[in-house]
């Protein structure tokens, strides 16, 4: 849906961001989206990934680089780059969210993930919003966490009142039918019409990229790479030794750590069939190439998955959160992928033997099997809406009738 002379936007999307690509691409997706339907309109991007900068923007989008921060190895954040606290890097970031929220003036606020940002930095934001009237978004991931961490996590003052009072709409990018994410997580059942499933969020140039070759082709992707070492590794670990049956095309992610990234480098050089990529702009392009996917279970590549309608071996990441390995349970669930929890090098290469010589008429399976990627589309329509309504103030109980 696109307006002929609708009223502007001025948008400001929070993407709080410490591992992986994922928040971010997936908030650049919506700027771009909004960007197309409603002309005119001025984004704002304000994201922690070191990433910030790697990806194209459009005429009437930027992005506002946020101090970065990581996680350590039992999952609490810390910064990643400045030698000070972690609690003075989330004053200054949400300092920073404050001076750009009076500066920049937007009319809607589109919070990605965090209900109140990294340790409640965004609290603030939200509070000026309300009072200024601006219309306020939480867009969520089909999967957070398990039921009782999340939970727990919303079970605070701050939280009680984003939900009750802070925010105008959720946003939910999934497919109720494959995952009905308001029954997993109670709390958002009580938000009653201000509730919207989009379907995936997924954008990208779905053209094949060229194959390397007439064999059957394997695509190897971790995300950014922060946490994707060891799969990369077993993965080749796998191949030494074995016949060439198929090629590889391996992509690292820009933050896979420089050690893991040597011996991926080390093992792939010793391969006939593999290449490899630190960064790739089209994922989904060489997806629609392959013949099988290898992934962890990040909400982007499973989106992206289900776009290219490719089936995939999917080792998620258990901890510090079981996100992935949920999603990737539905997943298997939906005949959509396999999920292996922790393999070996020799149990990774033979499901991939399996898998990959194994025939599957996706175009049979797809209408049942594989979930609405429609997630761009709604989300520009509900902006075109809150776009016609200058004073920005349209009744949020009628999202369900409007649609």
């Amino acid at each position: 849906m696109s307006l002929r002379n609708p009223p502007t936007l001025r948008v400001l999307l929070y993407s709080h961001d410490s591992w992986g690509l994922g928040h971010l691409r997936r908030s650049l997706a919506i700027a771009h989206a909004i960007n197309r339907a409603v002309p005119g309109s001025s984004l704002l991007v304000a994201t922690g990934s070191p990433s910030a900068t790697a990806f194209p923007l459009a005429a009437g989008i930027d992005v506002l680089k946020l101090p970065s921060v990581t996680k350590d190895a039992a999952g609490c954040y810390q910064a990643r780059q400045l030698n000070d606290e972690f609690n003075a890097v989330v004053q200054l970031r949400s300092a920073l969210l404050i001076a750009a929220f009076e500066t920049f003036q937007p009319n809607l606020l589109i919070v990605d993930h965090q209900l109140v940002g990294l340790s409640g930095e965004v609290l603030p934001l939200l509070q000026a919003a309300q009072i200024s009237g601006t219309h306020c978004v939480f867009g969520m991931r089909d999967v957070l966490d398990s039921t009782e961490a999340t939970e727990a996590a919303w079970n605070t003052p701050e939280c009680r009142w984003a939900f009750g009072e802070g925010y105008d709409e959720v946003w939910i990018y999934g497919d109720e039918r494959h995952f009905a994410t308001a029954q997993f997580y109670p709390t958002l059942g009580a938000m009653g019409k201000r509730l919207l499933y989009t379907g995936l969020i997924t954008n990208g140039k779905l053209v094949p990229e060229a194959r390397p070759s007439n064999k059957p082709h394997v695509l190897v992707t971790v995300g950014g790479g922060e946490d994707g070492g060891e799969v990369l590794i077993r993965y080749l670990q796998g191949l030494v030794g074995k016949p060439s049956q198929w090629d590889s095309t391996l992509v690292t992610g820009p933050l896979l750590p420089s050690d893991q990234s040597r011996e991926v480098f080390a093992l792939a050089a010793r391969l006939p069939d593999v290449r490899v990529h630190n960064f790739h702009d089209s994922i989904p392009g060489l997806m629609r190439s392959c013949d099988l996917v290898l992934s962890m279970a990040g909400y982007n590549t499973c989106a992206e998955l289900v776009a290219a309608e490719k089936h995939a071996v999917l080792v998620p990441r258990t901890t510090p959160r079981t996100e992935q390995l949920i999603r990737a349970q539905y997943f298997e669930r939906n005949g959509i992928a396999k999920c292996l929890i922790q393999p070996s090098s020799e149990q990774l290469y033979q499901k991939m033997e399996q898998q990959v010589f194994e025939q599957q008429v996706l175009e049979q399976q797809a209408n049942a099997n594989f979930p609405q990627v429609n997630g761009l589309e709604v989300v520009a329509e509900r902006c075109c809406q809150i776009a016609s309504d200058v004073s920005l103030s349209a009744p949020i109980t009628t999202i369900a009738e409007q649609r």
